[in-house]
């Protein structure tokens, strides 16, 4: 009998750390704060649909976000106000996302959204439903009420844009997101030939 329970117990043991580790494992690739795949996490998928794109021309969208004024938000209200505004963002914008769509947190208020099989209208769509929805209804914040603005850059991968297969998606939706920031933030703006940073 005593043998059987210890059996029991060094199964259960082992059952232990090897949940253990799947959990590490799983977040090893979210963002503690969000819990938003992170950015190396993100990079993987999107290099999949990038070759996926050089393969076979598989259409595939990316949008960066930029929380307006985000380092004010901290500076006056406090880091942990930030955190709240974070949080809110990430779980807001979650909401809105289809399957197989996907988030992921690259650092301070920067995130990115790949949209895999899209297109211009979709990402689009998608960027102006982002924009109504945080816009809609304050968030309270140190008991303020706070509005979020976003500023989102898009850069597309199609069948219209074959010269752009050795570009840098990140670079061309830092460029429209720069866009928007130059013409006073709270929208959206599509990459083409000619933005600048």
């Amino acid at each position: 009998m005593q043998f059987s329970a210890g059996l029991l117990t060094f199964g259960f043991f082992i059952l232990t750390i090897d949940a253990l580790r799947k959990e590490v494992e799983r977040l090893a690739g979210m963002d503690d704060l969000t819990g938003l795949p992170t950015r190396k996490r993100f990079n993987d998928v999107l290099s999949l649909a990038d070759q996926q794109f050089k393969d076979n021309e598989t259409p595939y969208a990316l949008l960066l976000i930029d929380v307006d004024h985000f380092k004010s938000f901290n500076d006056d209200m406090g880091h942990r106000a930030g955190d709240v505004i974070l949080k809110h963002f990430g779980k807001t914008v979650s909401s809105l996302l289809k399957v197989r769509q996907i988030m992921s947190r690259h650092g301070g208020d920067e995130f990115c959204i790949l949209l895999p099989a899209s297109t211009k209208e979709q990402a689009e769509t998608l960027a102006k439903r982002i924009k109504e929805k945080l816009s809609a209804v304050p968030i309270t914040v140190n008991t303020k009420p706070v509005f979020i603005t976003v500023s989102i850059g898009i850069a597309l991968r199609n069948s219209e844009t074959p010269d752009t297969v050795d570009a840098d998606i990140f670079d061309e939706a830092d460029k429209a997101l720069y866009q928007v920031k130059r013409n006073g933030r709270d929208g959206y703006a599509l990459y083409h030939a000619g933005v600048s940073a």
